[in-house]
C-alpha cells in the first residue's frame, strides 16, 4: 500500500508552479493521483490495496500546466502521523513534453520512509513540462 501527499512546494520568496494534473500507475478507487495535488495535505493518493496486485515500482506523475522552470520540489508524506505508505526510495525524473517517455533522471533520494516533509533538489532543467516519481515500496505500519 501507499499514501502518500506530493506537492510542487515552494519557499516564501519562490514562485509556485501550477500543476495541471497527476496520474500513476496505481490507485485505489476513490483515492486518485489527483488528490496528491490538489492542495490539500489532508487528502491522499493510495495505491491500490495489496491485495489488488498493486507491483513495485509506481510511477507517480505530476503534469505542469505550462513549462516552468523548477528548482526543487517538495515531498510530504501523509499527515495523519502514520508512516504506512512514506516513501523510503524515490528516483525523480523529469520531461520537456506534455506526453511521451522522454524522462531525464534528476537524482535517487532514500528518504528512509520518514514522516518528514522534504526539498527533492535535482536539474529539473528551465523547461520542465512533467515530473515522474518512481517509488519503490514505503513504510508499513505493521512493520
Amino acid at each position: 500500500m501507499l499514501f502518500v501527499a506530493a506537492v510542487l512546494g515552494v519557499n516564501a520568496q519562490d514562485k509556485k508552479v501550477a500543476i495541471s494534473g497527476a496520474y500513476a500507475s496505481s490507485y485505489q478507487e476513490g483515492e486518485a493521483a489527483t488528490r496528491a495535488v490538489d492542495g490539500s495535505t489532508s487528502t491522499i493518493w493510495h495505491s491500490a490495496y495489496s491485495g489488488s496486485g498493486t507491483k513495485f515500482p509506481v510511477t507517480f506523475t505530476v503534469n505542469l500546466s505550462e513549462v516552468s522552470h523548477v528548482d526543487y520540489m517538495r515531498y510530504i508524506p501523509r499527515q495523519d502521523g502514520s508512516v504506512n505508505g512514506c516513501w523510503d526510495e524515490v528516483t525523480v525524473a523529469y520531461s520537456t513534453d506534455a506526453s511521451g517517455d522522454n524522462f531525464k533522471d534528476v537524482g535517487t533520494y532514500k528518504l528512509n520512509a520518514s514522516k518528514n516533509s522534504y526539498d527533492l533538489y535535482g536539474n529539473y532543467g528551465s523547461k520542465c513540462r512533467r515530473i515522474r516519481f518512481t517509488i519503490q515500496p514505503g513504510g508499513s505500519d505493521s512493520g
